[in-house]
């Protein structure tokens, strides 16, 4: 069995270098992602949102990864330097809760980001 530290710290290097199988593999089949409020109920959504509609593009830098093995749940802080799609520079901080099924596969994930 992976450990699920490695695998939500798997998803920050796969994105950068644009790994978006990696990333839709990571899910469980009745995932849920939501990104600074928006919600993506379901891997339709979720597919959607990494193969069509992601706005930037760049690095992620881990600065901190706890988990909980009871709750099966990851937290990550960190850093995203980069550009959106028209290079417009891009920096911010993020947190992201990571919760995963008995199986290792995220089944839901909450993403907050910092600007400013």
């Amino acid at each position: 069995m992976n450990d699920i530290r490695d695998i939500a710290a798997s998803y920050y290097p796969a994105i950068d270098r644009s790994d978006v199988e990696h990333v839709l593999g990571m899910y469980a089949e009745n995932g849920f992602y939501n990104r600074a409020g928006i919600k993506y109920p379901d891997m339709a959504s979720i597919r959607k949102f990494f193969v069509e509609d992601r706005q930037i593009s760049g690095t992620h830098s881990i600065e901190g990864l706890w988990s909980d093995e009871e709750s099966r749940t990851v937290f990550v802080t960190g850093h995203f330097d980069g550009q959106d799609r028209a290079g417009t520079p891009r920096s911010f901080g993020f947190a992201d809760i990571w919760h995963f099924d008995e199986a290792d596969r995220v089944s839901k994930r909450e993403s907050y980001l910092a600007s400013g």
